[in-house]
């Protein structure tokens, strides 16, 4: 059950405090047949063009793709998009003068977060000290805020060298982006 309608059900007499105007539910249910009406017009038009259109493959010897293979289709061209979006993000970005930002700390995941956490800091008085104005603040709040931290969404069946390498690939993304707009400042 949703919030609305638990909402209504423990409302229910703030909403039953005026008559429906005169006719309202014939004119209502009059609405809901046409509607059903349509509706049942649209499904057997679209029935005789589905026929049609089978009948014309057959004549053809072709073969119908089912929605199946459509939605398969889609599901695997949206993986490819995102595994290239992955690359350009974090393989794509030249390594000239990259930061190793979690180096030494190994594959402790709370110390890792508490890293990313000391690091972004010292960035956010460094860039809101060069930024009187505050004209980056939106920005860096969009590259380092989390509503929800990485280390809680991660699934707990992976192992914690998988975790941590995750979570610092993450994290360096994030603090990357952060020295970028530093940089930017001054």
């Amino acid at each position: 059950m949703n919030n609305l309608e638990e909402y209504f059900k423990i409302n229910r007499e703030a909403f039953d405090v005026e008559e429906l105007p005169e006719g309202h539910l014939e004119r209502f249910m009059g609405r809901v047949d046409r509607s059903f009406a349509v509706a049942q017009d649209d499904r057997r038009a679209a029935h005789v063009i589905l026929d049609a259109g089978k009948a014309r493959d057959e004549r053809r010897g072709a073969k119908r793709i089912s929605w199946a293979t459509v939605t398969g289709w889609a599901a695997t061209l949206a993986a490819v998009a995102a595994a290239v979006a992955a690359v350009v993000i974090f393989i794509g970005q030249p390594e000239t003068g990259h930061t190793d930002w979690f180096a030494g700390i190994g594959d402790d995941q709370a110390a890792i977060c508490e890293s990313y956490y000391a690091r972004v800091s010292r960035l956010y008085e460094l860039i809101l000290r060069g930024d009187p104005e505050g004209s980056c603040a939106r920005d860096l709040e969009s590259i380092a805020e989390e509503s929800v931290s990485m280390i809680d969404q991660l699934p707990e069946e992976l192992s914690p060298e998988i975790r941590a390498e995750i979570l610092k690939e993450y994290y360096s993304a994030l603090l990357d982006g952060v020295e970028r707009l530093r940089k930017s400042v001054y």
